[in-house]
């Protein structure tokens, strides 16, 4: 049998500053550069699901034509003129060609200038050329949103299992098996697919971490039942078009196993939502969270930069973090990469050892000004490497000029070419060795963890203004489909509302958090006071479901995760009595101030991110209405022993 081969990905952030020419899928940035026929096999030893599909049929004892491949890093659209040039070479293969299969190496979160659905309208053309017999297998990636256009002009398709995608060439392999699986039976598989209500953010959906680790091992699990092919892809959540969202699916020549299959996938991926929340950092918080770290650890501390992530849709040249390390003494640190052409150019030009004073970086599309500074030139290089990480490990790669800056005690690898720093091999090409730093921070949301982790002390995610909003809820969303919540537990998007729908009750229901009769007072005080629209709530003590308080020290008995999920018990009271105050919850037109007192060992310092458990919870359940002023203390004790205490100030709707 002989399979015509191609590829086409691009992961498309609709919101994002910078659309993806042609030119960008000629260099591939983070992905291999444009590749044509033969030149595709010098691909093999790559970590892409082309190589693996290749070398797994051709094991089988099948050929391959290879026609395309062509990959671009995230960014906005791609352009009408890119789409339609590499489109029409995949479509004047299939007409002209000779095969009896076709396998399409796709990314699924493809938005073009004049197209929603990349990977559909490229099936569709496909389908038009090859009738509806024909075999045509597709992987996709697990930021793919998929839509019902693709699955049902597919013959299959398979997605990524991990997030950093390490295993992108075993998908193109299982999409193989898949192929020659449905070409060798008389039979057809049944396709059982489902759409996830609410969208989930990029950085919860990391298989190194909880829940999504988990949740693949069952899918793996489930795969052995019987079941053909199992999928799931948590999307990629910044695509405004109706389609964007979570879907999981499936194959399979036994319908009842395939659909019991895909349901418990299903149940799992959507209960709790709450699994799929995230914590972020502020830039200054996270850099001075690092610092006290890098105190006494041995490795360095790796700080995310993930909203100017090049994978996600950012140019990687913010300059947020660069000014948190700065305000605060940072020393022994490194940025990367900061993509900046003319810095580069101008370092080449003054030579190592030469002070250049050069306004570095910066994004206009967001108000984030570039950094003028006098810098050092320490280093330069071709920008030639070879990634040696698990993710892209073998592929060669040209980021133009490079330099390393030095201001202070901070270091900056400077690019002339675009990509997000998941290697580090990346580093090393300006002689930064990232072993020997005390703080990294990469741009990078999760792909850096494959080659970083091993030598991190610990990871932090900070939320700097970027180009990529971490959080999916504030995202001014115009085309999603009707009824997706924008966030696990979030608001529900409605068509032509300016603000999404957003109940309370029905989002405490689908949290399944039952408010119960809120807690006396412990002493001679009343629970709240209301002066006109404001009601002022006394501090409220976190205790269990029993009605017991919740004691302890943050630092000694009482671990940070538990300080957490106190602080959310707090919230959950205070919303009780919220509810006694004013009769009904949707009456509060805006939580206002969070005070929070933390029982603390002197050493402990995370009182922030304790108090993150009311803060987030608040602002989940009132969506906007929650965001607040807040402030945390650390006490050396509290009422009763209690570990967290927290009040609020809220505005409410007026008396009637």
């Amino acid at each position: 049998m002989n399979i015509l081969v191609a590829g086409f990905q691009h992961e498309t952030n609709t919101f994002a500053p910078t659309m993806a020419a042609y030119e960008n899928f000629v260099n591939g940035e983070d992905f291999p550069g444009l590749a044509r026929g033969q030149d595709i096999f010098n691909l093999l030893s790559v970590n892409i699901p082309v190589s693996g599909f290749i070398q797994h049929v051709q094991k089988r004892g099948h050929t391959v034509t290879p026609v395309i491949w062509a990959g671009a890093g995230a960014s906005a659209h791609v352009t009408k003129d890119a789409y339609e040039r590499i489109c029409g070479e995949i479509i004047d293969a299939v007409k002209s060609e000779t095969y009896d299969a076709i396998y399409l190496d796709l990314h699924g979160a493809m938005v073009a200038q004049h197209i929603d659905d990349g990977e559909g309208e490229l099936l569709a053309r496909v389908r038009a050329v090859v009738g509806p017999d024909m075999k045509v297998m597709v992987s996709v990636d697990s930021h793919a949103n998929v839509t019902q256009l693709l699955l049902s002009l597919a013959s299959g398709v398979v997605a990524y299992r991990t997030y950093p995608h390490v295993d992108m060439a075993d998908t193109g392999r299982r999409a193989g098996e898949l192929l020659l699986a449905l070409m060798d039976s008389d039979k057809p598989a049944h396709l059982v697919a489902k759409r996830v209500p609410f969208l989930i953010p990029v950085n919860s959906m990391s298989t190194m971490l909880q829940p999504a680790r988990g949740l693949y091992g069952l899918l793996e699990g489930l795969e052995k039942t019987d079941v053909l092919s199992l999928s799931f892809a948590p999307g990629f959540p910044a695509s405004d078009f109706p389609e964007c969202g979570p879907m999981v699916w499936g194959y399979g020549f036994d319908e009842a196993r395939i659909e019991k299959a895909v349901a418990t996938l299903f149940a799992r991926v959507c209960s709790p939502e709450e699994q799929w929340s995230v914590q972020f950092e502020e830039p200054d918080a996270a850099v001075a969270r690092a610092m006290q770290i890098a105190r006494i650890a041995t490795r360095p501390v790796i700080i995310a930069d993930t909203q100017d992530n090049p994978g996600v849709g950012g140019d990687s040249n913010t300059m947020g973090m660069l000014r948190a390390l700065l305000k605060a003494g940072a020393q022994d640190a490194a940025i990367g990469l900061i993509r900046d052409p003319s810095a580069a150019a101008a370092a080449h030009k003054a030579g190592v050892g030469a002070k250049i004073e050069i306004s570095l970086g910066g994004c206009p599309q967001i108000g984030d000004e570039p950094f003028r500074g006098t810098f050092e030139v320490e280093a330069l290089s071709d920008g030639k490497f070879v990634f040696g990480g698990p993710m892209m490990n073998g592929k060669h790669a040209d980021m133009g000029p490079m330099a390393r800056l030095r201001i202070d005690g901070v270091r900056i690898a400077v690019s002339t070419q675009k990509a997000q720093l998941l290697d580090r091999n990346m580093y090393r090409t300006v002689g930064i060795e990232p072993a020997e730093m005390k703080i990294l921070v990469n741009k990078s949301s999760v792909h850096f963890r494959a080659d970083f982790a091993a030598i991190a002390e610990e990871i932090l995610v900070a939320r700097a203004p970027g180009p990529f909003i971490a959080d999916p809820s504030q995202l001014p969303w115009k085309r999603l489909g009707a009824g997706m919540r924008t966030r696990p537990n979030g608001p529900i998007f409605v068509p032509g509302q300016s603000e999404p729908a957003h109940d309370v009750y029905a989002t405490l229901k689908a949290m399944g958090i039952e408010l119960a009769k809120p807690s006396a007072p412990a002493a001679s005080y009343v629970p709240y006071s209301r002066d006109g629209n404001v009601l002022y709530l006394s501090g409220h003590l976190s205790r269990h479901a029993n009605g017991e308080v919740r004691a302890g020290r943050l630092g000694e008995s009482v671990q940070t995760e538990e300080g957490i999920q106190a602080a959310r018990a707090a919230a959950i009271d205070l919303m009780a009595t919220l509810q006694a105050a004013t009769g009904d919850l949707n009456k509060v037109v805006k939580i206002l101030k969070v005070t929070s007192m933390v029982a603390s060992s002197p050493e402990f310092t995370s009182q922030h991110l304790v108090t993150n458990g009311a803060s987030e919870l608040l602002a989940q359940v009132f969506g906007p209405r929650g965001m607040h002023a807040r402030s945390a203390f650390g006490v050396a004790q509290l009422p009763l022993g209690a570990c967290v205490e927290i009040e609020l100030v809220a505005l409410v709707e007026p008396a009637v």
